[in-house]
């Protein structure tokens, strides 16, 4: 019922949910990218048969739905559905889906950081970085010249302005979850919800993307600089040594953090945990 709903053209939307259902395209997207990972990294046939289906099926959900609605639709956290459209279309060398990863790209962030300009205040800060994870992602798959412009560089923007000026020393960012104010940080001193090592994660993921586009030694550098000063200060210690791992790592001085316990606590942060933590080889 929900998605005849969405092919109707039935939408009312908010942050996190769809016609009342919570964030399904967030949901959605953890099974497009488990089939996509388990295609790349074991080329299981498989894995890449089911995940293009599931790109035709969304392919006929959405292709007859206007901008105006796919933009409104996009207003729920959706995860990185760009990023693996432009996967699929990589993959099968089907055009439409890397059209789709395109009407896909949330204009309400592309179209500031097009300008560049900085419009990250109050927002639900990981709903908005998988999306520019997308924005590279599309660069990538397109003619060099048009795709640098419109694409690379908002992406390459937006991992400047995160990391400049919306970031402490950890290389994480966020309180309780938002984008605070870039002249306040008492914020993320004075509450117990400071950085998301989701947040971090997706970072990282963006990171590795820009590098690979670098202009020169300069730039990579801090690429690299950026990256280790994130990995070994707040992804390797969110993990217990025991096991768990952290959603939220306080700035505020003298507190503690929190870590998942099993049955008890599957945050976000325990499955891009699991992720990150397998990355390292």
């Amino acid at each position: 019922a929900a998605w005849r709903e969405v092919a109707r053209g039935e939408l009312k939307v908010d942050s996190f949910s769809v016609n009342g259902r919570w964030v399904p395209w967030y949901n959605l997207h953890k099974t497009f990218a488990g089939l996509r990972d388990a295609w790349q990294l074991t080329r299981e046939p498989l894995a890449r048969e089911m995940l293009i289906d599931l790109g035709a099926w969304a392919l006929a959900l959405l292709e007859p739905l206007s901008d105006a609605q796919l933009q409104d639709l996009m207003r729920a956290e959706h995860g990185g559905m760009n990023e693996v459209f432009a996967d699929i279309a990589a993959m099968s060398g089907g055009a439409r889906y890397l059209r789709l990863a395109e009407r896909f790209s949330h204009r309400a962030i592309l179209d500031p950081l097009r300008g560049p300009r900085d419009a990250l205040t109050g927002l639900h800060a990981n709903t908005q970085i998988p999306k520019v994870i997308g924005f590279a992602r599309i660069a990538e798959e397109r003619d060099p010249g048009a795709a640098d412009k419109d694409w690379l560089a908002p992406a390459r923007f937006f991992w400047t302005t995160v990391r400049e000026r919306r970031s402490v020393a950890i290389g994480g960012n966020s309180v309780r979850e938002h984008f605070h104010p870039l002249t306040d940080f008492q914020p993320m001193l004075d509450e117990v919800e400071g950085p998301e090592t989701c947040n971090t994660y997706n970072m990282l993921k963006l990171t590795e993307l820009l590098h690979a586009h670098a202009a020169g030694d300069e730039e990579r550098a801090r690429y690299a600089d950026y990256y280790e000063r994130a990995l070994f200060n707040h992804v390797l210690a969110s993990q217990h040594p025991a096991g768990g791992f952290v959603y939220f790592t306080p700035m505020r001085p003298n507190h503690y953090r929190v870590y998942s316990q099993v049955d008890l606590g599957m945050w976000c942060c325990v499955g891009s945990g699991l992720e990150s933590h397998a990355r390292h080889g």
